[in-house]
């Protein structure tokens, strides 16, 4: 396009038509799992969806919060327990904080549910009670969906899918999972599984890559829905009743956009329809 837009040489520059199509182009899910997948009582795959644009601008946000905090990257099983971080950092947080570690540790996670309340990311994915899954009677259903993992990496993926197409169809869809040797090929496999029995994977979603979640902030938000998730999944099986969590309420969009938790009811009907 011409540098000037004004009138020259006895014409106009006239401006390139924008290719609206081309901007809203890719959508990114960011993933990750909660407990032992391939043997856990209860399993957990969860993470974000957002337009490529509001993914970096959260990412953003989320490193600021993290500097004004002065934190390693937020790894939640490490935030809630420091002992079992083998790097020591969260350790000497939790040393250099002291007296006031839970009190502040409970502010920084507010401000991290902040991040991702005014974010235009969105929730996806589910908690899955695997040790009701498993006990199941067999069924065609069941064998569709393989185990625990298969139903709740299905349940992200389409859940993603589903708010996508509210804006549009047609558009790409990648996933970026955390990189974890011992599980990357299971991802891989599950998706190229999910792709061979349902069309609508196999035609929108694009791409599967590994990141390392230190590097990847939306990585972080997807370990902390995923944990929080998987933690309200654990309390309901004892009281059905209890309320979740102010941070799961912050990072659902004041529970707009929760991920499914499958409960023994929900495996039951499921498996009935």
């Amino acid at each position: 396009m011409k540098e000037e837009c004004f009138e020259r040489r006895g014409e106009y520059c006239v401006p390139e038509p924008v290719d609206f199509g081309e901007l809203m182009a890719h959508f990114y899910i960011y993933a990750d799992e909660s407990g032992k997948l391939a043997k856990s009582d209860i399993v957990s795959f969860c993470g974000y969806v957002g337009h490529a644009s509001e993914c970096e601008r959260t990412s953003f946000e989320w490193t600021n919060c993290r500097f004004g905090w002065q934190i390693p990257p937020v790894h939640m099983r490490f935030v809630m327990n420091p002992e079992r971080d083998k790097t020591g950092e969260w350790l000497e947080v939790k040393n250099r904080w002291g007296a006031q570690w839970e009190d502040r540790r409970n502010e920084m996670l507010r401000g991290f549910g902040s991040v991702l309340l005014s974010s235009n990311m969105v929730a996806v994915g589910a908690s899955v009670d695997a040790q009701y899954f498993r006990a199941m009677p067999n069924s065609s259903w069941k064998q569709k969906l393989r185990d625990p993992v298969f139903l709740a990496f299905f349940t992200l993926l389409m859940d993603a899918l589903d708010k996508v197409d509210r804006i549009s169809k047609t558009l790409s869809v990648s996933i970026i999972v955390d990189n974890d040797p011992e599980h990357g090929k299971d991802y891989y496999e599950l998706l190229e599984g999910l792709k061979i029995t349902f069309p609508r994977v196999r035609e929108r979603i694009s791409a599967i890559t590994f990141g390392n979640d230190d590097d990847y902030p939306a990585l972080q938000m997807a370990d902390m829905i995923a944990f929080e998730s998987r933690a309200l999944l654990v309390s309901k099986l004892k009281d059905p009743n209890v309320p979740p969590s102010d941070l799961y309420i912050a990072i659902t969009k004041k529970l707009m956009h929760q991920p499914k938790l499958w409960t023994a009811g929900f495996l039951n009907k499921a498996a009935a329809t």
